[in-house]
């Protein structure tokens, strides 16, 4: 269920709110999977919890330690900086706006 709700959030550009550690208000751009075969989503952070104290910018989630996402009705525009296709960060990109 998380991994298509991700997907839908990415699809409509929705920011979302993810329990990961406590909430997080972020904007969700790629799902991918690593070499050793974890899956990852990397989100740009508006606000919330933050185990570095970093509270907003570029993070990365593992999906398995996602317990809760809810849907906002605000949009988000793509940033200037998102560009996978030039990353070699990826392994497999299994979904990407």
């Amino acid at each position: 269920m998380i991994f298509e709700d991700l997907k839908s959030a990415i699809d409509k550009q929705l920011i979302i709110n993810l329990e990961y550690g406590g909430e997080r208000l972020v904007e969700p751009y790629i799902i991918y999977e690593t070499s050793k075969g974890k899956r990852l989503v990397d989100c740009y952070q508006l606000n919330g919890y933050s185990s570095s104290g970093i509270k907003t910018g570029w993070k990365r989630f593992d999906i398995s330690l996602i317990r809760n996402i809810q849907f906002t009705s605000n949009v988000f525009e793509i940033r200037s900086e998102y560009n996978p296709d030039n990353s070699g960060r990826y392994y497999r990109i299994l979904y990407k706006n």
